[in-house]
């Protein structure tokens, strides 16, 4: 079939691709919303609907879904450095320590029921201020790994390394998944939300040219009302905007609040991964609570929890009460309970 010069004119974009995954990209794109039909898998698309297409080649292409993904989250910062100084006066030591903490996650993986009814996925979250070695370690295994983008505490928003956060991307194997916290909340100051949003934007086309994963974690400020809707509403936005993150990682939430969250995803996204519910230091009691709250949820794919595990063993190791193998211990028992708790939810 012949092209039309005007329609050709329009076109941005030229895509080649597998007949098979033109032809599945095809069908979850309205007819009208193609310029014209391919030739041997290269479709010709509208301007303003590349990045849909190219959203849908994204998530169509990428490897098998993840069911009950349990995460060893220490990709804290300044939250070791403190606690480093304020038991030994520095912070040199604290790669070490997590290097430790990995080991402890091993071991209470060891330590899990091999013939549950809940198969599951470790992972963890580990940062490369401290963590590089640990990365190094684990990059190559069977082991889902998440590492962070964020500059810790900033709001608005920044990145690690400074604004090309783009760049230090391309340096990351492809199975590290890409992390960012944003402090955030849909009634934000105009001021402070259009800055983030950009921040946010900037980073899933980063992402999107690198080939990485994301993992988008929202955290309302401290300050802020939060209600029913508020996560859910802040997803809507980031939709919105044209982000679509391949997880999201999110605070608990209680029952009446999930099928909102879900309905949003459902509508949104129905290729996202799914959601990892964070701990925010909770006692363990409370991340129990949150995880049976969750139950009914379709997305609500796993958990990553940190201090909650983390947080005395590294402190009392840290200030010399305990030696090497009792943090192994300690971690490793503390990560096997989250484990049972979750697969018992």
């Amino acid at each position: 079939m012949p092209l039309k010069s005007q329609t050709l004119k329009e076109c941005q974009l030229v895509r080649f691709l597998p007949q098979s995954q033109s032809n599945q990209m095809l069908s979850e794109t309205m007819e009208e919303d193609i310029i014209t039909i391919y030739f041997s898998g290269k479709i010709l698309v509208k301007d303003h609907k590349v990045h849909h297409l190219n959203y849908l080649h994204r998530v169509t292409t990428r490897k098998h879904g993840i069911q009950n993904l349990c995460v060893l989250a220490f990709d804290h910062r300044w939250q070791f450095r403190e606690m480093a100084i304020e038991e030994a006066g520095h912070d040199k030591d604290v790669p070490r320590l997590k290097q430790l903490i990995y080991q402890g996650g091993i071991e209470g993986l060891k330590r899990c029921d091999p013939d549950s009814n809940n198969p599951f996925q470790p992972g963890i979250l580990c940062d490369d201020i401290y963590g590089q070695d640990t990365l190094n370690d684990v990059t190559g295994t069977d082991m889902w790994i998440g590492r962070p983008v964020e500059l810790p505490r900033s709001r608005p928003l920044k990145f690690e390394y400074g604004n090309n956060v783009g760049q230090h991307l391309l340096s990351w194997p492809k199975e590290q998944v890409v992390k960012c916290l944003v402090f955030y909340h849909p009634d934000d100051s105009d001021d402070i939300r259009l800055q983030q949003e950009e921040k946010i934007k900037d980073l899933y086309d980063a992402c999107c040219f690198s080939g990485h994963e994301l993992m988008l974690e929202i955290i309302p400020p401290a300050d802020s009302v939060v209600g029913k809707d508020t996560i859910a509403r802040s997803m809507t936005r980031f939709y919105d905007l044209g982000v679509f993150p391949d997880w999201w990682k999110l605070p608990s939430q209680p029952t009446k609040n999930w099928p909102l969250i879900d309905g949003v995803i459902d509508h949104r996204a129905p290729h996202c991964r799914g959601i990892v519910i964070l701990g925010l230091d909770q006692p363990v009691g409370q991340i129990a609570q949150g995880f049976k709250a969750s139950a009914s949820s379709r997305w609500v794919k796993g958990f990553a929890i940190g201090r909650t595990i983390v947080g005395q063993p590294s402190r009392d190791w840290l200030s010399k009460k305990i030696d090497d193998q009792e943090l192994i211990d300690s971690v490793a028992h503390r990560y096997q309970e989250i484990i049972t708790l979750w697969q018992q939810r």
